[in-house]
């Protein structure tokens, strides 16, 4: 029978191989909807997961992807989504710069003082590390990626559910559990795989005794908060701008491979050796690659202010932030009478 609740429905998953990649071993999946949701789970496992068996080595020396057809037809999207990611990291970094300054009145005045000043600086420091920046960068395209791609996997997970329901005779609705058991336990997985490594976590764990276990719990949850604003400020605001200055760089080269597609295409769409569907598409094409040159210096023009303050913006995120915690600890070491 397959399980009715939302959190049996991964209880039943266990990890096989290094990749963690899951599957039911209770019972088969012999429907094709159920096989397709075991294939997307197992990618979105190795997409965030499988990086990490790259060799140590020098950088790789990429190419520029000016030249592609998809990318260069695509490229004012890209140099709004590479200005969108900017101004979204200079934003939470704010916002969670913003919450530290309730969290020593949230732990309360019984907690251990020294000990958790002790575990916020190292929550501090860790968010600035080659680690941390590593598995947060991974597990944020993990996170976008299902947040992008939400609905049709819940509709694979639910669809596969109810079908097993369907078959095993039952009558119940086990859509909506199963999905939002889905969308649960991927949060909840993310969530574990940052904390795996995190000293700050270690130092909270072997404290909880003497912190209390309500002043812990609060204390995890702000150590997450408090690395991450770290790793924002100070290391993927920094990242951003660099994508957005290398995107912007392959301007003048895109505009030549959009005129190049162009012209070819309006050579297809105007011969006679080509049957009616191929010229209509390469009809298609040309107007594509003409709207897309067009767009060019309307993404550029906005998203070169943002280039040119890149510095004063990251300053001020890292001034922000700085200040937060100094403030943070000041008052951990100085409590309000």
């Amino acid at each position: 029978m397959w399980p009715e609740s939302s959190t049996a429905l991964f209880a039943v998953l266990r990890p096989v191989g290094r990749a963690n990649l899951w599957v039911d071993p209770v019972q088969p999946i012999d429907d094709p909807e159920g096989m397709k949701l075991v294939r997307t789970i197992a990618a979105v496992a190795f997409f965030a997961l499988g990086a990490g068996c790259v060799q140590q080595g020098s950088a790789p020396k990429l190419a520029s992807s000016a030249g592609q057809t998809g990318y260069a037809i695509d490229y004012p999207n890209a140099v709004h989504a590479a200005r969108k990611d900017l101004i979204d990291v200079e934003s939470e970094s704010s916002k969670l710069a913003d919450e530290l300054g309730g969290f020593a009145e949230q732990l309360g005045k019984d907690a251990d003082a020294a000990r958790a000043k002790e575990i916020i600086e190292a929550a501090a420091a860790e968010g600035q590390t080659a680690e941390y920046a590593e598995r947060a960068g991974k597990l944020d395209a993990a996170r976008r990626f299902f947040e992008e791609e939400k609905e049709p996997l819940m509709k694979k997970v639910g669809g596969a559910t109810q079908y097993a329901v369907k078959k095993a005779g039952c009558k119940a609705d086990t859509f909506g559990a199963a999905s939002t058991g889905l969308e649960k336990g991927v949060e909840e997985q993310l969530e574990e795989r940052l904390r795996e490594k995190s000293e700050a976590h270690r130092l909270i764990d072997e404290s909880e005794t003497l912190l209390g276990k309500p002043a812990a719990e609060k204390l995890r949850d702000q150590a997450d908060t408090i690395s991450r604003a770290s790793y924002l400020s100070r290391v993927e605001l920094r990242r951003a701008g660099a994508r957005l200055s290398r995107v912007m760089e392959d301007a003048d080269a895109v505009r030549n491979t959009l005129d190049k597609i162009a012209s070819d295409a309006r050579k297809v769409s105007e011969s006679a050796d080509f049957d009616d569907a191929t010229k209509k598409a390469a009809h298609q094409r040309a107007l594509d690659a003409d709207k897309s040159k067009r767009m060019i210096d309307g993404q550029l023009s906005q998203s070169k202010l943002i280039v040119e303050q890149l510095d004063d913006r990251i300053e001020k995120a890292e001034r922000q932030f700085d200040e937060a915690l100094e403030k943070l600890i000041g008052t951990l070491e100085s409590p309000p009478a």
